[in-house]
């Protein structure tokens, strides 16, 4: 009974988990490389938890699982860009680019977005990729 008990929690356990991970999406931050952008890397604030930092060109892909407003911004030592205010939903994708001459953080539709974040010309770093901690999810 016990052994039987123990396989069923596994698999329902196993159920959600995928579900969560169903339920995810993405946001893809992005700095594309330029001479004249700052070398300082900007930290990324979503909801004001750090969730990273990125530098001159950098790409993040950002697995979320929380679902509702995010107010998102961006800072370095010499300067904090205006609030970005995404309303997040389950299985979308987001592109935010972030300027360090500028100092400015703007979501792009995907298309846009999309090829900005995966044209090589623009990046010689890898892709990081992070994730929202389910266990402690952002406010």
């Amino acid at each position: 009974m016990i052994y039987l008990a123990s396989i069923a929690f596994t698999s329902f356990a196993n159920d959600i988990a995928n579900d969560i991970a169903n339920d995810s999406s993405v946001i893809y931050f992005y700095r594309i490389k330029s001479r004249a952008e700052s070398k300082q890397a900007f930290e990324i604030i979503i909801n004001g938890e750090k969730i990273g930092s990125i530098s001159n060109d950098g790409r993040i892909k950002y697995k979320i699982y929380s679902v509702g407003t995010a107010e998102i911004y961006s800072r370095s030592e010499d300067c904090e860009s205006a609030r970005l205010i995404l309303d997040i939903k389950s299985n979308s994708e987001y592109y935010v680019k972030i300027n360090g001459i500028t100092c400015f953080i703007k979501e792009f539709e995907n298309r846009k977005g999309q090829f900005d974040f995966n044209n090589p010309n623009n990046f010689k770093n890898s892709i990081a990729e992070l994730q929202e901690d389910i266990s402690s999810p952002l406010p």
